[in-house]
């Protein structure tokens, strides 16, 4: 009925369909059951997709970042070493090539680094010189480095230390600290906006840019080698007797192998037959070495660590060398991850390094050819210890701790490389070179890796000892030669006894001289007889000054080896010193007591020395550097020793050389004078002593002194290099830890003479010696020395000090630095933000930089002359002196300090420079300290020597309101005249000299250079805590008003002691004559008036006096103007004319100019 426009539906198709499926849509969504897909790994494949390309996203960007850093305007030159494999190859024109590429500048060709702004990259062309192996491999290394520790990938931190904290190994030159690092202008700029000429580059780098210096308190300290105790844990020696032996055993009989090693040693003196000779005995040895191998056979050795060379006690050694590595890393990392570089990576830099010697500036000539590399060194990494090497691809797993000690290297086996050097961690190549004659280049020998790091490793060596029989029987034979001792019999008896011809054999017992030997079968009377067996070598072989050491040890001390090295009987014992063997004879009463400190520095007991004999050593060598004494002792009265007393010191000359000063201070001497200072302490005090050192004969004096005292029956504490004031301070500090207090203290010291002096300064608690004291004492000394002479003769026993070591150095640092933070309210870092500089002249107050102001929180950088040098190559280290004063000027000025210090010798005297380069020296120094002490003790009197300006006393009496008491001349008398003052009533808190000399009330009157910078720096401190600023202008204000005289000078007229005039006597008798006539001199003219202690007129005064060390007259003239010196000066000419032995040339050209 619809016809064509109905609508006809596509019908259902069923075909593939199941009934059940069909009739899904009227059954009850309830009761059908769903299956459904399991969708845990829906869009896993996006995911994974996702991820890839997150990942491919960062390569990309990480590669995009590093080709930028390398190639950006900022980056540093991609460097490029050019190795020719041949001699053919012309390096020279394949670098100009790649440079002309790389820069259209033609100019640019000249350097070996350009910047090309086409490819906006910088380059660097090195080329590696054909032949040269070392300066091949150097390079190489340097391109590992440089490609393997990427700038953009800073982990590589973690294993190189931080530059400004720690220290620097400077290829070819060895390790350093950095003192700072200033960071350059950019030389060569990509995007330069105007044309720079290449020949102007080196002004252009020298611009800086900003300057780095390290923070004291995180430097890590150069430390190299130990110092060890040479008498910790010291024991008798055994007793020989070798006077039988010397003249039918020689070592060079009866040791082929030390026979060899000598004459390898002498080689190079060889004629061609004896060397071609020597070669092929070497080969016959090398091979019967490999076909026949030394075998593991039972062996005796001893395990005492005193006979080992004293070589070995400077290294260091690690309980776990594993955790100590761990340890040194992740204290690196920390480093990392705490602190931050303020050096930008891709800078330009140039390094400045501490204490370079004048040698190392051969770097810069070899810098032509190879880089001089710099590397940071991590933590240890500067100390010298014993390191093993071990091949490549190799195990040395053996279950034993005990390696034998090979003489050849053969091929197709491995060998342990026992070496001394730096420290250095895991993994450390190793590339040993043999050296050829003449201009050949090393070649390659070995290859290897370090292994591990131990000082104590054992390395048994092979030692045969001979022995001749003297009766045979059928089983048994007497020996002789073979030991000498009871001791070694017993000790190797477990050890077989073996004949030429194999025959085997135990030792019995000792038959005096001779072993008795029991052997298995019967024997004939063989040549000789021998003992093999392995010694214990710890890592002993080497040469030490010039002479091989022995490779034994313990009990394998024989007399075929001292044949060789020195040739003389054993008496009664025998010291081994590693290069000969010294005889040592003493006899010492007993007795029984208390303390005596020296400085290295020494504590003994001491209780009865009324009896006191002391047999000294009929030396015939000297434990020093010193030469060989003579075997007689010179003939020495008390006038000799009275002679040897300079106020209240001794002093005397101690080295030969100087014409005119024959040696007075021998060991002999020092021994008598130490054992006198024993007895006096006994008779004075009551037990203690001390000493300490700083002269170049220390090692001969400090070991008379250890000896002199030990005769005495004391305890030796040595507190090693020290000062002075350490050394009375050590009889006031209460301190059991450090052995303290002792009862007296030695200062073995020259102060500031000449090389060839030396002398002491004796201590108690009551301050130092005076003059009759040091008379005493003398006298004692002589009386000894007699009785020395009468009794050495039976002198055969030894008695061992027993000697300790103790660093009071750090208790007296401590006690100043707190007496600085106290001053400023506790502050931690007091000085934090000030830069001072310290020149300590070589003499001893070096430590004064690193144990006093370092840990205050100032700087230090740029002091001068720290390391002890008793030859004071730089200047004397005094105070007054003119080039010393210059020299610490110039050091504040050229690094800008705020303030420089300068000690003498002893660091007893003092003087300080201010920022603008004024001095406080003198009466400079005076008026200073007269200021801080007048501040704290208002009105108090100011005790000074008799030189001292009339404008210091109108400025300490007028302005200060103090008092100024004047004195006569020397360091003792003005401190005695204070003490004395205050004993009377009469206030006194400081006595001081024109020469540095100054001691407080507070510190027991010490004359302690030390302690007076302690006080400048507590105003500094104190100044800054209360807000007036950093900088020494405070100081310098202290002493504003203070009127310099117009002319002083000092003047030194010597009285030349071989004039006629003298007639034989001393030159103190001439210069007290000279004295006496200028005082009646002066009494007849009234223009003139004497003072108590020098003579007014003319505008000005002057002081003529005997100097107390040497024949000198010192004349000091101060006046308001240089005419009124000079009348002054003619007074003085003309009144000392007739004195002819006496030399005014100095005064002569003084009052003609």
């Amino acid at each position: 009925m619809g016809g064509s426009r109905n609508q006809v539906n596509k019908a259902h198709k069923t075909r593939f369909a199941s009934k059940a499926s069909r009739h899904e849509h009227k059954t009850s969504l309830k009761a059908k059951s769903t299956i459904t897909k399991d969708h845990n790994g829906k869009g896993a494949r996006a995911a994974r997709m996702q991820r890839n390309k997150m990942l491919r996203d960062q390569k990309r960007a990480a590669i995009l970042k590093e080709k930028r850093a390398s190639s950006g305007s900022t980056s540093s030159p991609r460097v490029i070493v050019l190795f020719g494999l041949s001699a053919a190859v012309n390096l020279n024109s394949l670098a100009e090539e790649i440079l002309s590429l790389l820069s259209k500048d033609s100019s640019s060709a000249l350097s070996s680094t350009v910047a090309s702004s086409e490819y906006k990259l910088r380059t660097t062309v090195l080329k590696a010189p054909h032949g040269d192996l070392l300066s091949c491999i150097e390079m190489a290394k340097f391109m590992w480095l440089f490609k393997e520790q990427r700038l953009s990938v800073p982990h590589w931190r973690s294993q190189r230390a931080y530059l400004m904290a720690q220290k620097v190994h400077v290829s070819g030159a060895g390790d350093y600290q950095l003192c700072k690092i200033e960071i350059l202008k950019d030389p060569y700029p990509l995007n330069a906006r105007k044309e720079t000429d290449i020949m102007d580059s080196d002004d252009i780098s020298d611009e800086v840019v900003r300057c780095l210096v390290p923070d004291p308190l995180k430097q890590e300290p150069l430390l190299v080698e130990n110092v060890p105790d040479p008498l910790a844990g010291e024991q008798n020696t055994n007793d020989y007797d070798l006077s039988d032996d010397n003249a039918s055993l020689n070592l060079r009989d009866s040791d082929e192998e030390t026979d060899v090693d000598s004459v390898m040693m002498d080689g190079e003196n060889l004629t061609r037959e004896q060397l071609v000779n020597e070669i092929q005995k070497l080969k016959k040895e090398h091979a019967d070495d490999e076909e026949f191998p030394m075998k593991w056979i039972p062996y005796r050795y001893s395990s005492e660590a005193e006979s080992l060379t004293s070589r070995l006690c400077q290294n260091f050694a690690f309980d776990n060398f594993a955790r100590t590595q761990k340890h040194v890393l992740s204290k690196a990392l920390e480093m990392e991850q705490v602190d931050r570089d303020d050096c930008a990576a891709n800078s330009y830099t140039k390094l400045y390094i501490k204490e370079v010697p004048s040698g190392v500036c051969k770097l810069c000539i070899s810098s032509k050819t190879m880089p001089v590399i710099a590397c940071g060194l991590l933590q240890h990494e500067s100390k010298m210890s014993v390191l093993h090497f071990r091949p490549i691809y190799s195990t040395d797993s053996m279950n034993s701790n005990k390696h034998k000690m090979e003489r050849f290297l053969h091929a197709g086996r491995f060998s342990m490389a026992s070496v001394y050097a730096p420290i250095s961690f895991p993994p450390l190549p190793l590339i040993a070179f043999k050296y050829a004659e003449g201009d050949v280049a090393p070649s390659v020998a070995a290859v290897g890796s370090l292994r591990s790091i131990d000082p104590d490793r054992i390395i048994l060596k092979k030692i045969i000892l001979t022995g001749y029989p003297q009766r045979v029987s059928k089983l048994k034979a007497s020996v002789r030669y073979m030991f000498h001792n009871p001791e070694d019999v017993k000790w190797f008896k477990p050890v077989e006894v073996f004949s030429k011809c194999g025959a085997v054999a135990w030792s019995l017992r000792n038959l005096l001289v001779h072993m008795e030997a029991l052997y298995l079968d019967s024997i004939l009377s063989y040549p000789y007889l021998s003992l093999s067996k392995l010694n214990i070598k710890k890592e002993l072989r080497g040469v030490m000054n010039g002479v091989q050491e022995c490779t034994m040890s313990g009990k394998i001390v024989q007399n075929v080896f001292v044949s060789q090295w020195y040739p003389q009987n054993r008496q009664s014992s025998t010291q081994f010193q590693g290069d000969h063997f010294v005889p040592y004879m003493r006899k010492f009463l007993p007795f029984q007591g208390g303390k005596v400190t020296l400085t290295d520095i020494s504590s003994m007991h001491l209780r009865n020395l009324s009896n006191y004999q002391s047999g000294f050593a009929n030396r015939r060598t000297v434990h020093c550097n010193a030469a060989p004494s003579t075997t007689a002792l010179s003939p020495l009265d008390k006038v000799d020793f009275l002679k040897l007393q300079n106020g209240s010191d001794i002093r005397g000359v101690a080295i030969p050389g100087v014409e005119g000063e024959p040696v007075n201070l021998t060991e002999p001497v020092a021994e008598a004078i130490a054992a006198a200072f024993s007895a006096w302490l006994n008779a004075y005090v009551s037990l203690n002593a001390e000493w300490v050192y700083h002269s170049l004969t220390k090692g001969c004096v400090k070991d008379a002194i250890s000896r002199g005292i030990s005769g005495a029956g004391l305890d030796v504490i040595q507190y090693g290099l020290a000062s002075t004031p350490a050394m009375f301070n050590s009889t006031l500090t209460d301190s059991a830890a450090y052995l303290c207090p002792v009862d007296g203290s030695i200062m073995i010291t020259a102060s500031h003479l000449p090389y060839n002096r030396n002398g002491f300064k004796f201590f108690t608690s009551a301050g130092g010696l005076g003059k009759p004291d040091i008379k005493d004492i003398l006298e004692r000394a002589a009386d000894i020395y007699s009785k020395f002479k009468d009794g050495m003769a039976s002198s055969e026993e030894k008695v061992s000090a027993l000697v300790k070591r103790v660093d009071y150095m750090s208790v007296y640092t401590s006690g100043l630095v707190n007496a600085v933070r106290k001053a400023a309210g506790n502050l931690e870092k007091p000085l934090e933000g000030f830069h001072i500089v310290v020149d300590a002249g070589n003499g001893a107050g070096g430590f004064f930089a690193a144990k006093v102001l370092e840990p205050l929180g100032a700087v230090t950088f740029g002091s001068q002359f720290l390391e002890p040098d008793g030859m004071f190559p730089n200047h004397i280290p005094n105070p007054e002196d003119k080039t010393a004063m210059k020299a610490i000027t110039k050091a504040v000025l050229d690094n800008k300090a705020d303030l420089g210090i300068i000690f003498d010798t002893d660091v007893d005297r003092s003087a300080a420079v201010d920022s603008t380069g004024r001095e406080f020296n003198r009466n400079r120094l005076i008026a200073l300290m007269s200021a801080i002490v007048l501040e704290e003790h208002p009105g108090t009197t100011i005790v000074t020597d008799s030189v001292t300006s009339d404008g210091l006393t109108t400025f300490i009496e007028k302005k200060l309101g103090g008092k100024h008491h004047r004195f006569k001349r020397g360091y003792k008398n003005v401190i005695d005249e204070a003490i004395r003052l205050n004993s009377i009533g009469e206030e006194s808190h400081l006595a001081i000299e024109t020469s540095g000399h100054g001691a407080l009330k507070e510190n027991h009157w010490l004359d302690d250079g030390a302690y007076l910078m302690v006080k400048i720096l507590n105003k500094l401190a104190s100044a800054r805590a209360a807000g007036q600023g950093i900088g020494s202008k405070v100081l310098t204000d202290l002493v504003e008003g203070l009127k310099e005289p117009a002319v002083a000078v000092e003047l030194r007229l010597k009285i030349n002691q071989n004039h006629p005039d003298l007639k034989g006597g001393s030159f103190r008798n001439y210069g007290e004559a000279v004295l006496k006539h200028l005082e009646n001199s002066i009494e007849a003219d009234e223009m003139l008036r004497k003072a108590p202690v020098r003579v007014s007129g003319f505008g000005g005064w002057f002081l003529l006096r005997l100097s107390l060390h040497d024949p000198v007259l010192p004349l000091n003239i101060e006046a308001s103007s240089h005419d009124d010196a000079v009348k002054l000066g003619h007074f003085v000419l003309a009144a000392t004319k007739e004195f002819s032995a006496l030399d005014t040339s100095a005064l002569d050209k003084f009052v003609q100019v």
